[in-house]
């Protein structure tokens, strides 16, 4: 992203906040440049469908049959983490994305929980508060964004080391040391955008 897309990305936002507050429609320009519950799933997938491997750290892995369905088709291209405290449905859509090839891995829930939301595919990335639940998609206010450029890189490297964190099972005192470096990144990025 660009400076320029950041402030078109504001923009929408501060629109949405606005209606939301207002109780009004805000219009179709947020949608323009966020990724805006209801209604956000076709971007979604988007990333998904991109050639090639797909990524993608999540809360939940949800219900929504569109997306795991997407996900399925990619087979072994797809590594998906998540929290090692999903639900008993979210176990079942595991064990049917594990059928088709999709790898999966799960975080343990301390000392750090989980509570990320990420596509990473090609040359486009996603990040936002959907959940990958028909409610989230759907229903609820949610909101996020599609990544392009060097935001990507940096992205993909942060979802390689979660990676490696969730195969050696989630190691406390590398779980620790992961969660300084990923919150002194989050700072770095804050400053950086103010």
């Amino acid at each position: 992203m660009t400076i320029f897309a950041d402030e078109l990305s504001n923009s929408g936002a501060q629109r949405v906040f606005d209606a939301d507050w207002n109780d009004q429609k805000a219009g179709p320009y947020p949608h323009q440049v966020l990724v805006l519950s209801p209604g956000s799933a076709a971007q979604m997938v988007s990333v998904i469908d991109q050639p090639g491997p797909v990524d993608i750290e999540s809360e939940e892995m949800g219900d929504d049959r569109t997306i795991l369905s997407a996900i399925a088709a990619k087979g072994h291209a797809a590594r998906v983490i998540l929290p090692a405290s999903i639900s008993a449905e979210d176990q079942r859509n595991v064990a049917d994305l594990e059928q088709h090839g999709v790898q999966v891995r799960l975080m343990p829930k301390s000392p750090i929980y989980m509570h990320a939301k990420a596509e990473i595919a090609g040359d486009e990335a996603f990040i936002g508060s959907e959940n990958y639940s028909t409610s989230s998609l759907n229903e609820n206010r949610e909101m996020g964004l599609i990544l392009r450029g060097r935001e990507v890189a940096q992205l993909r490297t942060q979802f390689d080391q979660d990676w490696r964190l969730a195969g050696e099972g989630g190691n406390v005192a590398t779980s620790r040391e992961h969660g300084r470096r990923f919150t002194d990144r989050v700072k770095d990025w804050w400053h950086h955008h103010e």
